[in-house]
C-alpha cells in the first residue's frame, strides 16, 4: 500500500500540458500519470486517477491538495485514517503526506475495488468524510483519462 501511494505522490512532480486536460474534462491532468476531479463543492479533496503498480490498470485514490492536514513541504508517514463513506458505504482509508499533499487509499482491496468501481461505473459518488459535509463528485466516463494514463505507463 506504501508503494501505491508513493507511486501516487511521484505522479504529482511531472507538470502536465494544459491542453491535454481539455479532452478529458471534467477530469484535470496534473501530471501525465494523475488525472483529479473535483467535487460539485469545489472542496479541496479531489479524486485522483492514475496507475497501481502493482495491477498497471487505473486506480482512484483521494488527493488533498488543500494545506490544511498536510502543510506545504511537509511529510508524513502512511497511517490508518478514519473510515470515508462512499455512496453510503463506510470504507477504510489509509492516509500519508507527501510534499504537503494529503493523498488517501482504500486500505483493503475490497475497499478499492469498491471506490474504482464506483468512480467507472459514470454515475455521480458521494464521499462524507462524517463532517455532515458530503461531496458530489459527477458521473464521468474514465476511458479517456484510463487510455491517458495507459499511455504514459508504456512510454519509452
Amino acid at each position: 500500500m506504501k508503494i501505491a501511494i508513493l507511486y501516487a505522490a511521484a505522479s504529482l512532480l511531472c507538470m502536465c500540458n494544459p491542453a491535454s486536460a481539455q479532452s478529458t474534462e471534467p477530469w484535470r491532468s496534473v501530471s501525465t500519470t494523475l488525472f483529479v476531479l473535483q467535487s460539485q463543492e469545489k472542496a479541496d479533496l479531489l479524486l485522483g486517477a492514475n496507475v497501481d503498480s502493482r495491477t498497471n490498470d487505473m486506480t482512484i485514490n483521494l488527493f488533498d491538495f488543500g494545506g490544511k492536514i498536510c502543510h506545504d513541504g511537509q511529510d508524513e508517514p502512511v497511517s490508518s485514517a478514519t473510515p470515508i463513506s462512499i455512496n453510503g458505504q463506510l470504507v477504510r482509508f489509509i492516509s500519508g503526506c507527501i510534499n504537503g499533499t494529503r493523498i488517501l487509499q482504500p486500505s483493503s482491496a475490497r475497499g478499492k475495488k469498491f471506490l474504482n468501481d464506483a468512480v467507472a461505473s459514470g454515475q455521480p459518488v458521494v464521499l462524507d468524510e462524517g463532517f455532515n459535509r458530503p461531496l458530489h463528485y459527477p458521473g464521468t466516463n474514465t476511458s479517456a483519462i484510463r487510455g491517458k494514463l495507459r499511455a504514459a505507463r508504456d512510454a519509452m
